[in-house]
């Protein structure tokens, strides 16, 4: 009976020590990420839940940025510009642009600057 007592402390040592070795490496990957985004407002508000959650709004593609018009003519030869629409919040714009090339439709999201990112935000490297 003492050892079966001592089998089972010792599987609940080593699940409960596990279990902290997790969350300490979770912590630690979060906080390396925190601390990277806090280097930039921009990051801290695109990463911000009710940015991601609200909507773009139809915009006339004659009022997109030059600077994203020229990115586009450049990376996306012979491509036309269907659709546009902007997210703003605290000065920040993303922009969305639907795009046809070949016949097929894409959605290209950008920052007022012409970085390509995700819909989010989150510029590419």
């Amino acid at each position: 009976m003492r050892k079966l007592i001592f089998i089972l402390l010792a599987f609940a040592g080593i699940f409960l020590f596990s279990e902290d070795i997790s969350a300490q490496q979770s912590a630690n990957n979060f906080n390396f990420e925190v601390e990277e985004v806090e280097n930039s407002e921009r990051s801290k508000l695109i990463l911000d839940k009710s940015f991601k959650k609200s909507k773009f709004d139809e915009m006339e593609i004659d009022y997109l940025p030059q600077v994203i018009k020229d990115v586009l003519s450049k990376d996306f030869k012979g491509a036309t510009a269907k659709k546009a629409y902007v997210k703003k919040k605290d000065g920040i714009n993303l922009y969305k642009v639907e795009i046809e090339v070949d016949g097929k439709t894409q959605d290209l999201y950008s920052d007022i600057n012409g970085n390509w990112t995700d819909q989010n935000g989150i510029e590419y490297i």
